[in-house]
C-alpha cells in the first residue's frame, strides 16, 4: 500500500475539520475527491468512472457559491435591474412618506441589503452540504481503498468485516439545526440556536453498504459489459444515499428567498424604527398592502437567478444545465457502448424506479418520440446533439426530478475519460497542499 493510501483517511478527516475555513477546505474537498477517484480507478479499472469522479465537479461548482466573491454582486445586478422590482419599491416609499415624511426611506436599498443575507443562507447551506457527503463518503471511499487496495482475489470474510462498519437501514433526509440568517431560535429543551447551521444524520446506510459492495464485486469481473453495469449500479446507490441526505440542504438553498421572510423581515425592521406608536397602524396597513406583493417580487427574482447561476454543473467540456435534459458527450451517442442496452436486473430497477430506463421513456407521447428519433439520427450524422429525453429536472427540490437527471448524468457519462482530468493545476494544487488557497481561476 502506497503512502498516498495510507493518509487518504487522515486526509479526509484533517479536511473535514476545516470548520473555520470553508473555502480551503472545499477546494481541498473537491481535489481529495479526485485523488479518491484516482485511487479507486486503480482497484476497479479506469474504463468507467466512480460516484467520487462526479463528485470532484459537483464541488467544484458549488465552489462558486461558497467561496461568495462573485455571486453576491451578480444576484444585486439582477435586483438592480428588474424593473418589476423599481416600481413597487417606488411605490412604497411614496406611500411610506404619506404616512409620515419620517418614514421615508428606499426600500429597494433594503432589499439589496437582504440580498447579501440571502445568498449568505445560500452558500450556509451548500458549505454544510458540501461538507456533510464528504465526511462520509470521501471517508468511506478512503477506507474503501485502505482495505482493499493490492487485493487479487476475492475475500468474502475482509469485505463482511469492512461492510459491517455501515449501519442497516435506509437513509432519511439530514435535521437541519439553526438559521443562515443569524435570528435566534429556542429549542424545547430551553437553549438557543443563532446563525449557524449543524446537520444530524438520521436513517442508516443500507444504500452505501450496497454500493460498496457492488464496486468490489466489479473489481473482480472480467467482462467489461458487466463491470460497466456494476459501478453504474454502484454509483446510483451511492447517489441516492447522497442525495436523500441532501434533500434539506437543496431545498433550503433554493428557497432562501421565501416571500414570507421577506415580508417579516423588512416589516418588523421598519415597525422597530416607528417612533411615534400612532403611526403603527397605518404603516402596517401599507406594507400589508404593498410590501408583500414587492416580498413576492423580489422572491422570483431569486428563483430566476437560482435557475440560471445554480442550476447547473460545470464540466471539463462545458457547462450543463440541470433544467435541461442530459446531453451526450460531444461526438458521442447518448450512452457509451457497454451501457447502450443494460441488462442487470437490480440496475433496470433502480433506473426504472426514477423513470430513467429506457422502455419507460417509450411510453411517452408519440411526439416526443419522434423529436427523440430524428435528434439521435442527426447526432449519429453529425448534425446535432442526442440527449435523455425528459431527463431535465424542472424542479432541482423534487427528489424525484433531481435523481433521474443524476442517473442519466451517470450513465451518458459513464466512460467519459475527460472526467478523469485534474480539477485545478499543477500550481494550484501545489499552493493547496500548503494549506493556502491559490488564485486565479477556481471555476
Amino acid at each position: 500500500m502506497s503512502a498516498t493510501e495510507k493518509s487518504l483517511v487522515d486526509q479526509a478527516e484533517r479536511i473535514v475539520a476545516l470548520d473555520d475555513q470553508p473555502v480551503l477546505r472545499n477546494l481541498l474537498i473537491t481535489q481529495a475527491y479526485h485523488d479518491l477517484s484516482d485511487a479507486m480507478t486503480r482497484l476497479v479499472g479506469r474504463d468507467s468512472i466512480i460516484w467520487v469522479t462526479m463528485a470532484s465537479w459537483s464541488s467544484k461548482t458549488v465552489g462558486r457559491f461558497i467561496r461568495n466573491d462573485e455571486v453576491p454582486e451578480l444576484f444585486k445586478r439582477a435586483l438592480q435591474h428588474s424593473a418589476v422590482l423599481q416600481r413597487g419599491a417606488e411605490r412604497l416609499s411614496s406611500e411610506l412618506r404619506g404616512v409620515h415624511p419620517s418614514l421615508g426611506m428606499d426600500p429597494l436599498e433594503r432589499l439589496l441589503s437582504l440580498g447579501d443575507r440571502v445568498i449568505g443562507a445560500v452558500s450556509a447551506y451548500l458549505t454544510l452540504g458540501n461538507k456533510i457527503v464528504f465526511a462520509e463518503l470521501g471517508t468511506i471511499f478512503a477506507k474503501f481503498i485502505r482495505a482493499f487496495e493490492g487485493e487479487t482475489d476475492p475475500d468474502d470474510r475482509k469485505l463482511r468485516s469492512f461492510l459491517d462498519q455501515l449501519t442497516e437501514g435506509p437513509p432519511e433526509p439530514d435535521l437541519i439545526r439553526g438559521d443562515p440568517f443569524g435570528r435566534q431560535f429556542d429549542r424545547p429543551e430551553g437553549s438557543s440556536i443563532t446563525g449557524t447551521l449543524t446537520g444530524s444524520q438520521r436513517g442508516g446506510q443500507s444504500l452505501l453498504r450496497d454500493s460498496m459492495h457492488n464496486y468490489y464485486r466489479a473489481m473482480f469481473t472480467r467482462d467489461r459489459k458487466a463491470k460497466a453495469e456494476l459501478i453504474l449500479l454502484a454509483n446510483a446507490q451511492g447517489g441516492l444515499h447522497e442525495q436523500t441526505r441532501l434533500q434539506p440542504y437543496i431545498a433550503g438553498s433554493l428557497n432562501a428567498a421565501s416571500s414570507d421572510l421577506l415580508y417579516n423581515e423588512n416589516r418588523d425592521s421598519l415597525v422597530q424604527i416607528t417612533a411615534d406608536r400612532a403611526l403603527i397602524g397605518p404603516l402596517r396597513t401599507v406594507l400589508d398592502r404593498l410590501l408583500k406583493p414587492l416580498s413576492a417580487d423580489f422572491d422570483r427574482v431569486f428563483r430566476e437567478f437560482a435557475t440560471a447561476e445554480m442550476m447547473k454543473l460545470k464540466l471539463p467540456d462545458g457547462e450543463l444545465r440541470l433544467g435541461s435534459d442530459v446531453p451526450a458527450v460531444p461526438g458521442r451517442s447518448l450512452y457509451p457502448p457497454a451501457l447502450q442496452r443494460l441488462g442487470n436486473v437490480e440496475l433496470r430497477s433502480v433506473l426504472r424506479q426514477y423513470g430513467a430506463l429506457d422502455e419507460e421513456k417509450a411510453r411517452k407521447g408519440l411526439l416526443e418520440q419522434a423529436t427523440a428519433t430524428a435528434q439521435g439520427l442527426l447526432s449519429d450524422l453529425g448534425l446535432g446533439s442526442r440527449r435523455a429525453s425528459g431527463s431535465g429536472a424542472g424542479d432541482w427540490t423534487d427528489p424525484a426530478q433531481r435523481m433521474r437527471y443524476i442517473f442519466e448524468l451517470f450513465r451518458a457519462r459513464g466512460q467519459d475519460g475527460n472526467l478523469f482530468q485534474q480539477p485545478f493545476s499543477a500550481a494550484q494544487r501545489r499552493i493547496l497542499h500548503d494549506g493556502e488557497i491559490p488564485r486565479g481561476a477556481l471555476y
